[in-house]
């Protein structure tokens, strides 16, 4: 007998849209699914019907067959990250290979699970493709911040090198003077720095 899963409230279920041209596997792997505590918001027959669906739900999860009709899955997986359409993709397919594995990085897959499909191996699946894809996402999100600061510092040093080169001052008192803009006028420090350079462009017209 087996023991009755514990299925939290809709509202914090993981959200999944299937993707595959055989209903009884969609069946079946919906069944799995919300037996897992997770819910199947759509089910679509071919890649194009994918995105559709995902452009619709933002699911947390997209579950996509390899082999479909009118698109198949890795070029709707494609744009279905490159989109931000749903967080994680994971492919179904009855390969597991080297080229299929570079084709799936490409397409920015987190995950894949190999056919026979079961709970055994597609939940598993499914959870390490969502710790890999938050990992990524984190990360990029971090080299954002990175560039962002980089590009910000950039700003701020042409600011204080334009108002070296116009007031005859000390790097140091540039930055100061600056700075008592930005405090006096509570404005932040970089959008003073933009606006001095803009009005410095708009001068040189």
């Amino acid at each position: 007998m087996q023991s009755a899963v514990n299925v939290p409230n809709r509202s914090s279920r993981p959200t999944v849209v299937i993707a595959d041209d055989e209903s009884l596997i969609r069946m079946g792997l919906s069944e799995i699914l919300s037996e897992h505590g997770m819910h199947v918001v759509g089910e679509a027959n071919d890649g194009f019907e994918a995105i559709a669906l995902c452009e619709k739900h933002r699911p947390d999860i997209a579950l996509l067959d390899i082999k479909m009709p009118m698109l198949d899955g890795l070029t709707a997986a494609k744009h279905i990250t490159d989109n931000k359409l749903a967080e994680t993709v994971v492919m179904v397919t009855a390969f597991d290979d080297r080229d299929f594995v570079q084709k799936a990085n490409a397409a920015q897959v987190s995950g894949y699970v190999v056919k026979p499909v079961s709970a055994r191996n597609l939940i598993p699946s499914i959870q390490v493709a969502q710790a890999r894809s938050r990992d990524i996402a984190a990360l990029r999100k971090k080299v954002a911040e990175v560039e962002d600061s980089l590009e910000n510092r950039k700003i701020i040093e042409r600011a204080k090198g334009l108002i070296m080169t116009n007031h005859h001052m000390t790097e140091p008192d540039a930055f100061m003077y600056l700075r008592n803009i930005s405090k006096s006028k509570c404005i932040a420090i970089l959008d003073v720095a933009r606006m001095i350079l803009a009005a410095n462009s708009n001068q040189s017209f």
